[in-house]
Parts: structure tokens; C-alpha cells; sequence
């Protein structure tokens, strides 16, 4: 019975070490999350057109993700007409095309078409970038995805004023930097 036994750990093991062989790189590849900073946001825009950027509201922030720190910070910019819903109608500019940007009513991944307000909404984030410790070209190209929730008086570090529940104007304090979550990644 022993010998039989002893006999099967070679089988056993094959597999499991070929899991962890081939695990092992992506796990440590997607640990990271993305840090948000230097977030200002200006819904002040009136349905007549009034207000920045030629009648759009918009959404500043800077982008960083924990696991490519060589990477400089990403700056996005996200506008969209007032008389539009931002969830479906936004321009997203980000200053590196590896990061994209989408912003949500309420909550990241959220399909609401509720009027945006800064004072609660969420902003799904995409990165995209090369990894070689996942394997060579074409397989070394990483895709992590993620969202944060912003919600006056309840994010600590955000801030708003001449908020009425449609617009305003809403900022992060200063050295305030906000963890936006991975919550999936593919290669």
C-alpha cells in the first residue's frame, strides 16, 4: 500500500508545481492598485451653456499605478456638455493613452443615467502597459482594471462648495491620494 502510494506523489506534484510555475509571475504582476490625487472638479456649468471649458463640466485628476512606479503620473482630463450625461456623453483626455477613463453616477460600473453630481460619483480606470515578467512579447501585455467612489461630506480629503445637489465645484486636499481598487486584470 505505502509503495502505491509513494508512487503517486510524482503525479500529484506534476501538476500542482506546473500550476504554481505558471501562476506564480501573474499573481505578482497584478498586486498592485492605482492611486488617484489632485482631483477637481467643476459641474458649475448652467444648461445655457455658461461656464469652463465652453460649456462643459469637467473632472481633473493624476494617475498612478502601484506597480509601475518608473512610470511618470498620468494627468486625465474628462469634460462633457452640460445639457449631456457624463457617464455616456464624456471626452476623456488622459496625457499617456496606456491609461483610459469613465465616469459613472454613483458608482463605478454603474449603467444609472441620473444626473451627475460631484458630490457622489465614481471613476472606472484602465491601465495598460508591458510586463515581461509574465512572458515574452505578445504575452507580456497587461490590462488591470478599477474604480474609486467619491462622496462629500463622506470620502475624507474631498471637499465641496455651491453644491446644490446638481453642480459645484468639488476638489481632494492637498497630498490626499485615493486608492482605486483592481478588481480584475488580464494578459
Amino acid at each position: 500500500m505505502k509503495k502505491s502510494f509513494i508512487n503517486t506523489i510524482p503525479l500529484l506534484l506534476s501538476p500542482v508545481c506546473l500550476a504554481v510555475l505558471v501562476f506564480a509571475p501573474v499573481s505578482r504582476a497584478f498586486s498592485g492598485d492605482f492611486l488617484v490625487t489632485n482631483i477637481f472638479v467643476d459641474a458649475t456649468t448652467s444648461q445655457d451653456g455658461d461656464g469652463p471649458l465652453n460649456g462643459s463640466n469637467y473632472i481633473y485628476f493624476d494617475f498612478n499605478d502601484q506597480d509601475t512606479p518608473q512610470l511618470p503620473t498620468v494627468t486625465c482630463l474628462i469634460y462633457w456638455p452640460s445639457s449631456q450625461n457624463p457617464a455616456i456623453d464624456n471626452i476623456a483626455l488622459c496625457a499617456n493613452d496606456s491609461v483610459r477613463v469613465a465616469i459613472s453616477a454613483n458608482t463605478p460600473s454603474s449603467t444609472s443615467l441620473s444626473a451627475f453630481s460631484p458630490e457622489n460619483f465614481g471613476i472606472d480606470l484602465q491601465h495598460t502597459y508591458l510586463d515581461n515578467s509574465v512572458g515574452q512579447a505578445p504575452y507580456n501585455v497587461l490590462t488591470k482594471f478599477g474604480g474609486l467612489n467619491l462622496s462629500w461630506p463622506g470620502t475624507e480629503g474631498y471637499d465641496c462648495e455651491n453644491n446644490d445637489g446638481e453642480g459645484g465645484l468639488c476638489w481632494s486636499r492637498t497630498g490626499t491620494a485615493y486608492l482605486a481598487v483592481v478588481t480584475r486584470a488580464i494578459s
